[in-house]
């Protein structure tokens, strides 16, 4: 497919990551995947400027400490029946509270040693490997690109 010609979607990716080592992902219906919450960004706004007005929205996230930009992914797919050029960032948010946040309707909160493992599918696929890479500190100090 000719990028130029799919329409563009641009989404935030925001791992919300409890003071234990949790993450918060999100099936959405009908989807077997576990997703980190997911924004859109207008096509005009930088992925930061969009971050921020979710956050200004958002109390859990606005409350807790942010990470930067870990990581980029494009991919090429099929979203009812059109081809799409879907472009993510991954934020990371820690809560304020020791406690985390609540948990959200079709949300669970998994262990980072437990993704990717059996019988949990994570968009991105590198979820797992990414945040304990983010965690243990090993990861580059850049941006890390996933393109699929």
């Amino acid at each position: 497919m000719n990028r130029a010609t799919l329409t563009q979607s641009r989404e935030l990716l925001v791992v919300v990551m409890s003071h234990d080592g949790r993450v918060l992902l999100k099936q959405e219906s009908g989807d077997s995947w576990w997703w980190p919450l997911r924004f859109t960004a207008a096509a005009e706004q930088s992925f930061l400027s969009a971050f921020r007005e979710v956050r200004l929205r958002d109390p859990v996230l606005g409350a807790g400490r942010v990470g930067p930009v870990v990581a980029r992914l494009c991919r090429e797919a099929v979203v009812e029946g059109r081809p799409v050029c879907q472009e993510f960032r991954l934020f990371i948010v820690k809560p304020a509270s020791v406690a985390g946040p609540p948990g959200i309707e079709g949300g669970m909160w998994w262990p980072i040693g437990r993704l990717g493992g059996p019988g949990v599918a994570t968009f991105p696929l590198e979820l797992g490997v990414l945040l304990e890479g983010y965690v243990g500190g090993w990861i580059p100090s850049s941006v890390v690109t996933l393109d699929a």
